[in-house]
């Protein structure tokens, strides 16, 4: 049967064999006017995507599939599996690639043996009867230098005469059913199960792909000698449709006046994309316990696929009624079809993971933000240590799985208070010698272990730190005394521990629109500028996160935050608009 009904653009099209995919290869496929980079994850996954670099259009093809996430072999470039989303630039080691750094995907699904991809918006999966319950092997893929409805018309034709190119186990080849799209052929005689279904995969004016399956359990038992004989006959026939086939059509009629017609791709819609103030809504697909007041989710898409995030990215729940609350991201970079989050339960806040821990249930459908990353991951470095206290691990742990993928070395610190309190222990564990654990120390017999671990770094150690607030300002006092840079240390602060004074009022100029806004006692930059309906992304609002921290061109800010580093505050080039003050009458922001 060959089968392409209508519009070629609102079907699925196969581009590939799943033979071709072998693990840590990249196949170069076509659809009408666009190269495709096909790879398998080491999950099982098939991405199809545009196969173009965002950063300087080399193809994607020459590029290396690490079972997690493609690289670019130019500057090196990383696309994660599933989403497309670029999770790392060497140029800049220090930053998050923005969201809207994602490659152009492709649906997918795998089926007959072939790899199916479509331009349309998820038309129905095809439904072929004669390779339905049945076991199939798809034929070798045969290219021809001839337009999609050229090659039907021939194919229809010659399959009649498959028999003149040589015997296959004495059987004569007939055709069951034909018509403008579709050619049935069927062996019989010793071999009466099988049958051959023929799709066309259009690739340009003049260039398309016949792509076989072959079906009937008996025939199968022994397909090498039917496999052998196919691959003639279709060799024979290719040199037939292109000697005389393309002088039918070529001149007579174009492929765009063709039932078959090729249009312009449609942008597809598989995954989820979204700017930082939209919401998404995931289903909880797992609970469990994870540690003493922590409990572990795994969030998975409603519809299409999640946002792409780095390692050191959070999200935020938002529960009806109730602030919202941020949760660093454990995933590493071959999780991708699920987020995996770990909460503690909190009896002050807003009670978000109070909520949590009581009434959500797996199954419930929550509201969550797309990823936000203040805390980054550098891939540059000889060497990295992670520290993490308590649910800090979170955050680290991801970390951890991304620098032990990608072969860098690092090591790991856990300090917790009891063995109970180790959240996500089976993850940890994995990381072997990589992995410490520092259990029920007290602060004197923490900080002279923190100092015992600092004193190993060598100037070029990049060192991350997670945990509760008097953590973090002892590794920073400790890493100060031995003289380690500010920049080698990178914190994130699940809470903002300093009391916020706002009772200096000031003024604000918006460089980009020429605003002057006046910041009252009482109420911080960001609620002034929600309330003139000025879009500034924000999340925990209590200066921890760094997500509402915009330029200052001009003024003295009074920093208030945990986010911004001790120099970054030195230099008054930036301000947490959530909590920060000003102590000029006046500060210009780039907004």
């Amino acid at each position: 049967m060959l089968y392409l009904n209508g519009d070629a653009s609102k079907e699925w099209i196969p581009v590939a064999s799943g033979t071709d995919l072998v693990p840590r290869h990249v196949f170069h496929g076509c659809l009408p006017g666009q190269e495709l980079a096909i790879w398998r994850a080491d999950d099982g996954f098939v991405n199809i995507w545009q196969n173009r670099c965002l950063h300087r259009g080399v193809r994607l093809t020459i590029g290396t599939n690490d079972g997690a996430q493609l690289r670019c072999q130019y500057h090196g470039w990383c696309y994660a599996n599933r989403t497309g989303s670029c999770t790392y630039i060497p140029a800049h080691p220090g930053d998050s690639p923005a969201p809207t750094l994602t490659n152009r995907t492709f649906p997918s699904i795998e089926k007959y043996g072939l790899v199916w991809t479509t331009l349309a918006d998820q038309p129905p999966v095809p439904a072929i009867e004669a390779l339905e319950n049945h076991v199939t092997v798809p034929l070798r893929a045969v290219s021809v230098n001839a337009s999609m409805q050229t090659v039907c018309n021939q194919l229809q034709h010659r399959a009649k005469r498959f028999d003149e190119f040589g015997p296959a186990n004495d059987s004569q080849i007939e055709v069951m059913s034909s018509g403008p799209m579709h050619v049935e052929v069927r062996q019989f005689a010793d071999l009466p199960d099988a049958s051959l279904t023929f799709f066309i995969q259009p690739v340009d004016e003049d260039r398309s792909v016949i792509r076989g399956v072959l079906s009937g359990d008996q025939a199968l038992a022994e397909p090498l000698p039917l496999l052998r004989f196919f691959s003639s006959a279709l060799n024979e026939m290719r040199d037939h449709i292109e000697s005389d086939g393309l002088t039918v059509f070529r001149d007579t009629e174009k492929i765009s006046d063709c039932p078959g017609k090729i249009t312009k791709p449609v942008k597809p819609s598989n995954y989820l994309r979204a700017p930082s103030t939209q919401m998404l809504k995931v289903r909880v697909s797992k609970k469990r316990q994870e540690a003493y007041g922590v409990v572990a989710l795994e969030l998975s898409p409603i519809k299409g696929m999640l946002p792409g995030a780095q390692p050191g990215a959070h999200i935020d729940i938002c529960l009806p009624g109730k602030h919202a609350a941020q949760y660093s991201l454990v995933n590493g970079p071959a999780e991708t079809g699920r987020y995996l989050i770990g909460v503690k339960r909190e009896e002050a806040g807003g009670g978000v993971s109070r909520h949590i821990h009581d009434e959500l249930q797996q199954g419930d459908e929550v509201e969550i933000s797309f990823p936000k990353n203040r805390f980054p991951l550098r891939r540059d470095a000889v060497n990295t240590v992670l520290i993490a206290g308590g649910i800090g691990i979170t955050p680290i742990l991801s970390m951890a799985k991304t620098l032990s993928h990608v072969n860098l070395d690092f090591v790991l610190h856990y300090f917790v208070r009891s063995e109970g309190h180790t959240a996500f222990a089976s993850e940890v564990s994995a990381f072997e010698q990589n992995a410490n654990l520092h259990v029920g120390l007290s602060v004197g017999h923490t900080q002279d272990q923190v100092s015992e671990i600092l004193e190993k770094c060598d100037p070029t150690t990049q060192i991350y730190v997670c945990g509760p607030p008097p953590m973090l300002d002892m590794v920073q006092c400790v890493s100060k005394e031995q003289g380690i840079s500010e920049k080698m240390v990178h914190t994130e602060y699940f809470e903002n521990p300093n009391t916020i004074d706002l009772g200096i009022a000031f003024r604000v100029v918006l460089s980009r629109s020429n605003k002057v806004l006046a910041i009252p006692q009482g109420k911080t930059i960001l609620q002034v500028l929600q309330e003139n309906d000025i879009d500034v992304p924000s999340s925990c609002e209590q200066g921890a996160c760094g997500t509402c921290v915009v330029k200052v061109l001009l003024g003295n800010p009074v920093h208030q935050d945990v986010c911004l580093t001790e120099i970054e505050k030195q230099q008054g080039n930036w301000i947490a608009t959530c909590v920060s003050r000003s102590s000029s009458d006046e500060l210009i922001l780039d907004i």
